[in-house]
């Protein structure tokens, strides 16, 4: 009898315990995590936590500018603190946030422009090779006037999943445990910053059809400045752009082919040749 009771006591003392530290996580951690990382380098791994993002960017009241474009922003092979924003911030001395979404296509980037506040410059990463394909974002808006549902209260440790997952592991769960069980059969698979790793360094024809130049062209009332980035071993042109006067052309950069991890994405040190000369230009 006394031992059942002191199992019973264990239990509740346990649960009590549980309840408290989800509190505790809830009411003081997932604040913090919201506002921390926003402020310190981040940048979005799924379109689940993006809204969240832009909605952090848009609220931001000091001097800021807004990357928008696809991996090269994003810094595909970089860890966070490597990638052009963040290396644009340290040398302009003004807040960047990375808007990037790494897989997106053209489509994808003008959804996001088309949610920004018009208060702050847009750095836009014009890279041809991520133009075609599917786009990611659907149903993309803004919170707007709000409803039934919204008036329940949701803990944020649950309706902020993804940002715990992104903070804690850069990627969902999920992903983060296949990845390290891949790790585990194969120590050198996707290592995207392996020099020895065989990569086609070889020259590319690139063509921009006239569909993509009237998509960039549609948010023309934005403060945007358009990048035309390097791609190793090839050049295009955008002639055909009538807002010349919002382009900067950096695909004659001299960036050597040890600064690149592939044709179109940089390793840290040609991520900050391409920062410097924004911060001359913009």
């Amino acid at each position: 009898m006394k031992l059942a009771s002191n199992i019973e006591a264990n239990n509740i003392l346990t649960l009590i315990l549980v309840v408290v530290l989800l509190l505790i996580i809830d009411v003081f951690l997932i604040p913090w995590i919201i506002s921390s990382p926003y402020n310190n380098n981040f940048r979005v791994y799924s379109t689940e936590t993006l809204m969240d993002f832009i909605n952090f960017a848009n609220n931001y009241e000091g001097p800021k500018v807004y990357f928008v474009g696809s991996s090269v922003f994003f810094g595909h092979g970089l860890e966070k603190w490597e990638t052009i924003p963040v290396k644009f911030e340290k040398c302009s001395g003004i807040r960047a946030f990375n808007l990037a979404l790494s897989g997106g296509k053209l489509e994808d980037q003008i959804k996001i422009i088309n949610l920004l506040n018009n208060d702050a410059p847009i750095i836009f990463e014009v890279n041809p090779l991520a133009f075609g394909g599917n786009e990611r974002l659907t149903n993309l808006a803004l919170t707007g006037n709000k409803t039934a549902y919204d008036a329940i209260w949701i803990p944020n440790l649950y309706s902020k999943r993804y940002l715990l997952q992104e903070f804690f592991f850069e990627k969902s769960t999920k992903e983060y445990i296949k990845q390290q069980y891949e790790k585990l059969l194969d120590p050198d698979r996707g290592a995207t910053r392996n020099r020895e790793k065989q990569i086609d360094f070889s020259s590319k024809n690139i063509t921009i059809n006239q569909e993509n130049i009237e998509l960039l062209e549609s948010s023309v009332g934005k403060k945007i400045t358009f990048v035309l980035m390097p791609i190793f071993n090839t050049t295009y042109t955008m002639n055909s752009l009538k807002i010349k006067d919002k382009v900067v052309d950096l695909t004659s950069l001299n960036i050597s082919k040890e600064d690149y991890l592939d044709p179109a994405h940089l390793r840290e040190h040609g991520a900050e040749i391409i920062a410097e000369n924004l911060c001359k230009e913009v």
